[in-house]
Parts: structure tokens; C-alpha cells; sequence
């Protein structure tokens, strides 16, 4: 299942994104404990509460890659990131 970031964070799909996220992954739950399931979701994503959920920010990696960090990812990944539609050319 393919999940972007952004749709995680936008307050606008972010229910969906959570309720589509439970069902993938728990095929036999029935409706009444989605929303159980959503709401956890939910709270984990709160960067006051999360252990692992920083800030939420789309691009916010550009604050905290070295050149080290950008020339790694490039490397590996750099033509994925032109691929999916996140960047538009390889110098970024």
C-alpha cells in the first residue's frame, strides 16, 4: 500500500488516509473498532505526545540534511524523489 506523506498531514485527507491505513492492515476488523483504531492513529501523529512523530512539516528535511546527507540521497534515491513527483529536477 502506497502512502504519501503529505496526505497524513493535510487535515483534509488525513481521516481517510488513517481509516484506508486500518483497514489494509487489519482486513477483519469490524467498523465499530476502525474508528478505535483511527482515533490512535490519530493521537500518535501528535508531535507533543509521539515518541517518534517530530514536527509534521512537508520539506522539513531540508532543515536537518548535511551535503553528506544530500549527496547519499541523491545517490540513492534521487531520480525516485523526480519519479514521484517530488522534485522536478536532480539539483535540489
Amino acid at each position: 500500500m502506497a502512502i504519501r506523506f503529505e496526505d497524513l498531514v493535510n487535515p483534509e485527507t488525513q481521516s481517510h488516509m488513517h481509516t484506508k491505513i486500518a483497514h489494509y492492515l487489519l482486513q477483519d476488523i469490524r467498523n465499530g473498532e476502525i474508528r478505535e483504531v483511527v482515533w490512535k492513529m490519530y493521537e500518535g501523529q501528535n508531535a507533543k505526545k509521539s515518541h517518534t512523530f517530530r514536527k509534521g512539516i512537508s520539506g522539513d528535511w531540508r532543515n536537518n540534511f548535511s551535503e553528506k546527507h544530500i549527496a547519499l540521497f541523491k545517490e540513492l534515491a534521487g531520480q525516485m524523489l523526480i519519479d514521484l513527483g517530488y522534485e522536478h529536477i536532480f539539483e535540489w
